[in-house]
């Protein structure tokens, strides 16, 4: 209808039957160009490169020509020349006028060596004084903590106590504990030789050299009162000694804080080799004084003559309870070894023994290994050595007139095993001696 009316005009002057021609003929031309504006262009197929001529590779004068001309057809379109560089550089520049006169904050980055510093700088060991207290044994322990972050070095760490305001002791912590440092939230008992008796104010205090740091040394320092044993008498079995025959005598002693009066009554058990053979009431001659202010020599009725090598063990009971407040140390083991010994002019002997550590009373109480060597002619010298199993030197030599005595305390690393004991005695003279080589050990 739309091209009917533009040509109607001239549509009015045709005949009929042409009117009916050009009719169709429109309409076959409209609906032509609808489908060719719908289709998509046909593929364009280019021969492969070999069979393209060289000179259609070659550029003609008028493509040159064009060439010169980048835009010729073209709209004008402004083209960016800045690289990505000059862009960055305006955009900060953007950025900073827009920062400028405001307050920015920006986060800082913590290097992580100097976050390690930092938390280094913060933690801190720090010893703590739990609690003090008497064990089973009578003996007076102090419990510590490492509450802190690092571990404490107890090289030059020590414990003192003071009990009634009095000094009664100060010890290395490295000893107590057998170890070089106590690490974060480790706890240990410290437990001391001393043994507070009667009604009493003990303070502990712990303390160290300047080059260890600590976050709070307050805590280092606690006082407290307790009740120990009652204060009397205690009477203990000191030594074993040997008469000119050899026979057995026993050496008493009070470590109480009162004396025991002449009078009390024990009773005396000794036992030879896991045996007994004697039993009797002692009835005390004298005094035994306080803290070990005398000794007393107990001689059992029937001799007891000691010769080869005998366990020998004494124990003793007052009659009344009250006369002994801690009967734990009432008892006394030794072994005895006698060697008898004949030795010509400038000659030498050698002997030798053991023992082992399953013998020893207790760990916290110091032993002793005794030497005595006697022989007739008391003018005559003679010289002992001694050598330890283990060790290439000898450990020392002793020269003097009999009766001689050596006595040597039994260290840590010799409770780990059993020890081999080398004794040589030398014959300074010409002459010949004879008498007995006497050795006592746990």
């Amino acid at each position: 209808m739309r091209y009917f009316g533009h040509l109607g005009g001239f549509i009015l002057l045709m005949s009929k039957k042409v009117r009916g021609i050009v009719a169709t003929s429109i309409l076959l031309i409209s609906c032509v160009g609808q489908v060719a504006i719908q289709s998509p262009p046909p593929p364009i197929v280019q021969p492969p490169f070999s069979e393209i001529p060289s000179e259609s590779l070659s550029p003609s004068p008028e493509d040159l020509s064009s060439n010169d001309k980048p835009n010729q057809g073209l709209p004008d379109i402004p083209i960016n020349e800045k690289g990505e560089e000059e862009e960055k550089v305006e955009t900060d520049k953007k950025i900073e006028a827009g920062l400028e006169g405001r307050e920015v904050f920006f986060p800082v980055i913590e290097e992580e060596t100097e976050k390690e510093d930092r938390l280094a700088s913060l933690a801190h060991a720090d010893l703590r004084v739990n609690d003090i207290f008497i064990d089973s044994k009578k003996k007076l322990v102090v419990s510590i903590t490492n509450i802190g972050e690092t571990p404490i070095p107890l090289e030059t760490g020590k414990l003192n106590i003071l009990i009634d305001g009095t000094s009664k002791g100060s010890y290395h912590l490295k000893n107590l504990l057998k170890q070089p440092v106590l690490l974060p939230q480790e706890s240990h008992s410290l437990i001391t030789p001393l043994t507070p008796k009667g009604h009493r104010e003990i303070q502990a205090h712990i303390d160290f050299s300047p080059e260890v740091k600590e976050l709070n040394k307050e805590n280092n320092l606690l006082k407290k009162v307790l009740e120990g044993p009652p204060i009397g008498p205690d009477i203990m079995v000191k030594d074993f000694q040997l008469t000119e025959d050899l026979n057995l005598t026993i050496l008493l002693s009070n470590v109480g804080e009162s004396d025991l009066w002449r009078g009390t009554t024990i009773r005396v058990r000794i036992h030879v080799n896991n045996r007994l053979i004697s039993e009797f009431d002692h009835l005390v001659s004298e005094t035994l004084k306080a803290n070990l202010g005398n000794h007393y020599i107990l001689h059992p009725p029937y001799q007891i003559r000691i010769s080869g090598i005998l366990r020998v063990s004494v124990s003793i009971f007052p009659k009344l309870t009250s006369n002994d407040i801690q009967p734990e140390n009432n008892t006394l083991r030794r072994t005895f070894i006698i060697f008898p010994f004949r030795i010509g002019p400038q000659g030498r002997e050698e002997f030798s023994f053991s023992f082992s550590p399953h013998l020893l009373r207790s760990k916290d109480s110091p032993e002793k290994i005794k030497v005595e060597a006697r022989w007739e002619g008391f003018g005559f010298p003679l010289r002992l050595s001694f050598k330890k199993t283990g060790i290439q030197k000898g450990i020392s030599a002793f020269q003097g007139k009999s009766p001689m005595k050596v006595e040597f305390p039994i260290l840590v690393e010799d409770i780990q095993d059993e020890n081999v004991w080398n004794i040589l005695i030398s014959n300074l003279i010409d002459q010949r001696v004879e008498g007995h080589l006497i050795i006592q050990h746990p």
